[in-house]
C-alpha cells in the first residue's frame, strides 16, 4: 500500500516516540497551556491532543484584509518537508506559537494564542524538517517530499527555536529552545505523527476584516517601505553612519564623513520585500540596508547574554542563509515606548510619520517583547552605537530615540 501522507486540515496527533515512560502527544491541558501528558485516556479529554496543519502563515501580521479571500492551502495538497504550517487546536481560533527562548536558558515556554490577533508571524511559522540537517548548507535532505504518517520529523520557528517536549519532573513541559542547544533535541524534539480523523471539525476560514478595521489610515508625511532614510538623534545634528569601507557604524555629525542613508525593508532576502506601496507601522520588524557600497550591507545588531554590544553592518545574505537564528541580528522594530510589548504600544498599527522625532528601535525581540534597543551617543568620543538591554535603559549618555529624515522617497 502507498504511504498514507499527511495533508493540510488533517487531524492529527503529534507525540514523541522515543520518551522511555511511553507515548507522549503534544496537548492542550486548559486555556492557553500545552503540555506532553501521558496518552492513557485518563489524563486529557482526547480531543485535546488533535492538531492540524494549516499553510500560508505568512500572511499573519501583515495586517491585509482577509474579506473573501483565503489563505490556506485546501485538504488536497500534501503536508511538504520545508513547508512553514500554523499548527491549530482543533474547535478553537488558537494556535501554537514559540516563545523564542531567552538568553541565559535557550528555553523557553510554549503557548497557545490567536495568531491573526496577535499579528508576530514568526512565532507561529513551524518548518517541518526530516533532520537536524547541517545548518550551514540550507538543504533538508528530505525539502518537498510528502510527510507521511509515521515519519520521525523536527518542528522549527524561523526565528531559531525547535519544538520540545517532555520535560520537568512529570515529563509534560513543552519549551522552545534555541539552534545551539541540541544536547536533547534528538529525544524530546523529534515528533511523530498519528492521523485521527474521528473528532469533527469546525469549517476552518479566514478572519474576515475590512481594510478600515485592521488598518490605520496612512499618516502625513508618512514613511513608506524602500524609502532612503536618515537616522538621527532627535535634535537632527547627529547620524547613524556606516564608516566607508568598513562595517563600523558610528554615531556622528551629519555633516562628516560617513555613510548616512539607509533603505528600509521589510525583510533581508529580497523575496519578501514589500514595495513602496504599504508604509511602515509601529510593531514593524525592518531591516535597514546601507545605501552603496560593492555588495549588500544591512544594520547588525548584537545579541548575547551581555548588557550591551556595538552595531556594526554585515552581510545578511551571507551570514543567515541556513542558521535562521541569525536572522535576528537585523530585525529591528519600531516603538513608541519600551513599557510594554508591541500590541500594547500605544501607536501600534500607525504608520511611521517623518514628523516623529522620538521613536525607539527595539532589537533582538522574544515574541512580542524586546530584548535590546538601538542607542547612540556612547564610548569614547560619543560615536558607539549599541543595542542595550531593556533594564539599563534609560541611559545617562547617548540617545535612546531617534528621528528620521527622507532623502528619497519610494512612492
Amino acid at each position: 500500500a502507498a504511504p498514507d501522507k499527511v495533508f493540510f486540515q488533517d487531524v492529527l496527533e503529534l507525540y514523541l516516540p522515543k520518551m522511555d515512560d511511553g507515548q507522549r502527544a503534544l496537548t492542550r491541558t486548559g486555556g492557553a497551556s500545552v503540555r506532553t501528558p501521558l496518552l492513557d485516556g485518563t489524563t486529557v479529554d482526547s480531543s485535546s491532543s488533535k492538531w492540524q496543519f494549516l499553510s500560508d502563515a505568512n500572511v499573519v501580521g501583515q495586517r491585509l484584509s482577509y474579506a473573501n479571500e483565503t489563505f490556506f492551502q485546501t485538504s488536497d495538497e500534501c503536508v511538504r518537508y520545508g513547508d512553514e504550517v500554523i499548527l491549530k487546536a482543533i474547535n478553537e481560533d488558537l494556535h501554537l506559537r514559540g516563545w523564542g527562548g531567552n538568553a541565559a536558558s535557550g528555553r523557553a515556554n510554549v503557548v497557545l494564542r490567536n495568531a491573526f490577533t496577535e499579528k508576530v508571524s514568526p512565532r507561529y511559522n513551524w518548518i517541518i524538517q526530516s533532520s537536524l540537517y547541517d545548518l550551514a548548507s540550507g538543504q533538508d535532505p528530505k525539502e518537498k517530499e510528502c510527510v507521511v504518517y509515521g515519519d520521525l520529523i523536527f518542528l522549527i520557528l524561523n526565528i531559531g527555536v525547535y519544538l520540545v517536549g517532555g520535560f520537568g519532573s512529570e515529563k509534560d513541559n513543552v519549551k522552545s529552545p534555541s539552534i545551539a542547544n541540541l544536547t536533547f533535541v534528538d529525544i524530546h524534539g523529534e515528533w511523530s505523527l498519528r492521523k485521527e480523523a474521528s473528532v469533527p471539525t469546525a469549517p476552518i476560514t479566514a478572519p474576515t476584516a475590512s481594510p478600515t478595521q485592521s488598518l490605520a489610515p496612512t499618516r502625513e508625511n508618512s514613511m513608506f517601505y524602500q524609502d532612503i532614510i536618515q537616522l538621527s538623534f532627535p535634535n537632527g545634528e547627529i547620524g547613524l553612519a556606516k564608516i566607508d569601507g568598513q562595517n563600523k557604524v558610528e554615531t556622528v555629525p551629519r555633516n562628516g564623513t560617513g555613510s548616512f542613508n539607509w533603505q528600509v525593508m521589510s525583510d533581508i532576502f529580497e523575496i519578501n520585500w514589500k514595495d513602496g506601496s504599504d508604509c511602515v507601522r509601529y510593531g514593524d520588524d525592518v531591516a535597514f540596508k546601507a545605501e552603496g557600497g560593492v555588495s549588500e550591507q544591512f544594520l547588525r545588531g548584537q545579541g548575547g547574554a551581555q548588557p550591551s554590544y556595538t552595531v556594526t553592518t554585515g552581510s545578511a545574505a551571507e551570514e543567515v542563509t541556513g542558521n535562521s537564528i541569525k536572522r535576528g541580528h537585523y530585525r529591528f522594530m519600531f516603538r513608541s515606548d519600551i513599557a510594554s510589548n508591541s500590541a500594547q504600544d500605544p501607536n501600534f498599527g500607525q504608520c511611521v510619520s517623518y514628523d516623529d522625532t522620538n521613536v525607539y528601535l527595539g532589537a533582538f525581540l522574544s515574541a512580542e517583547n524586546v530584548l535590546k534597543w538601538l542607542v547612540g551617543g556612547l564610548g569614547d568620543g560619543n560615536v558607539v552605537a549599541e543595542t542595550i538591554g531593556t533594564h539599563l535603559l534609560p541611559t545617562t549618555s547617548g540617545s535612546t530615540t531617534w528621528a528620521f529624515e527622507r532623502i528619497n522617497n519610494a512612492k
